[in-house]
């Protein structure tokens, strides 16, 4: 009987899952040679992935969030520094993105913006014409470069004869530092509204939003370890079934907590420490399976995984696969972690490069999952990995 109800509730998720499809356009790009249309990758999901190469207006390096709607047609995508729709128009008004120390390196050279993690959309619940955008920059300060201020921007569709405006852009959501290893929203458990989570700077604060059709809120909440190293690139990483909230970087290692849907709590911090040579880098990826069991780290040179439904959590820790000398430019390293529409993690090497890894099952254990280094051998190189809502 068990087993039955476990079933059912896996069902109803994937059909879920199937039936919101925000996520069915992965955009990738690359400035090459700083060419006034940049080399373009696009991973279209739906019955089955379909890649292909394209040039467009963007660039796009690091920074990254896009959205489709329900059918799974592209509405509006950035790269940090301004936001088109999906035929390659400029949003009105959308240019100054992130303001700052990077947008006045790059953006301001028709670059992008180089920053990862630090964009996420989500869609208006009262309103599907209106998507807001959270991001934060990188901005020179008093006491050096810091990660200053989570920033809320927002969109309505169906203005400019449907190309969209800007309704208002960088207004400040968090006025405090956020540390560089990400943010992640989930859906309220009322189906209507948002959380989203960011870390502050070197610390164990967690700001906590609430968005509903009414307005945002937000809270902080003190739970755990403290994230000491300020410059370390990780991800913050709901499960998809929105019951927890996991958090890793290779030098403040992992972090599991409970969350709440209704209350926004998080609860029940567990910390599991991974002491390698990969303490030394600044880079790395999270990814949960879609059952919300199986945990991933791409951690540069290896892939580990978690099994979170152990009774012993860091004795679960099993290292799936070192990472394999490049076949592609630089792609001898396991780097950010993206969950598929179709059940499958994608993971792009630490630089620049033309290769991506899969891992095809991520929902069995040990080397069954099968982790594919290089899987994908794409026609231009790329730099960013997208980060979508739950």
């Amino acid at each position: 009987m068990k087993t039955r109800v476990i079933l059912i509730a896996l069902l109803g998720f994937t059909a879920l899952l199937q039936a919101q499809r925000q996520d069915d356009v992965w955009l990738f790009g690359y400035d090459y040679n700083n060419n006034p249309l940049s080399e373009g990758i696009r991973f279209t999901f739906g019955d089955s992935l379909v890649i292909v190469s394209e040039q467009r207006p963007m660039t796009i390096w690091n920074s990254y969030a896009s959205i489709c709607d329900s059918a799974g047609s592209l509405i509006l995508y950035t790269n940090g520094c301004y936001i088109d729709n999906a035929d390659g128009t400029t949003v009105e008004n959308s240019e100054g993105l992130n303001p700052g120390l990077l947008y006045d390196l790059f953006c301001e050279e028709g670059s992008a913006y180089t920053l990862s993690q630090n964009t996420i959309i989500v869609q208006d619940l009262g309103n599907s014409d209106l998507y807001h955008l959270f991001h934060f920059p990188l901005v020179e300060g008093a006491q050096g470069d810091v990660y200053k201020n989570l920033l809320h921007t927002l969109v309505d569709m169906s203005a400019s004869g449907g190309q969209g405006a800007i309704v208002y852009k960088n207004q400040i959501a968090v006025n405090d530092s956020l540390h560089p290893d990400g943010l992640h929203a989930v859906r309220h458990a009322n189906g209507r509204d948002w959380w989203l989570v960011a870390g502050k700077y070197h610390s164990n604060i967690y700001h906590k939003l609430l968005i509903t059709p009414w307005g945002i809120t937000n809270s902080q909440q003190s739970i755990g370890n403290v994230a000491i190293d300020g410059f370390a690139f990780g991800e913050l990483v709901f499960s998809p079934d929105g019951s927890r909230l996991a958090r890793f970087n290779p030098k403040d290692d992992l972090q599991i907590f409970d969350f709440d849907r209704c209350t926004g709590d998080l609860s029940n911090a567990k910390y599991i420490s991974i002491h390698d040579d990969v303490d030394t880098y600044s880079h790395s990826g999270l990814s949960w399976s879609a059952d919300s069991r199986y945990l991933y780290i791409g951690e540069l040179l290896r892939l580990i995984q978690f099994d979170t439904w152990a009774a012993d959590l860091a004795a679960s820790m099993l290292i799936v696969e070192e990472a394999e000398p490049p076949v592609c430019f630089l792609s001898g390293t396991i780097g950010y972690m993206e969950l598929g529409p179709d059940g499958m993690i994608y993971s792009r090497p630490l630089n620049g490069q033309n290769c991506m890894h899969r891992i095809k099952h991520p929902e069995r254990g040990g080397t069954a999952c099968e982790f594919e280094q290089n899987y994908y051998q794409l026609e231009y190189p790329y730099a960013n990995m997208p980060h979508f809502p739950n």
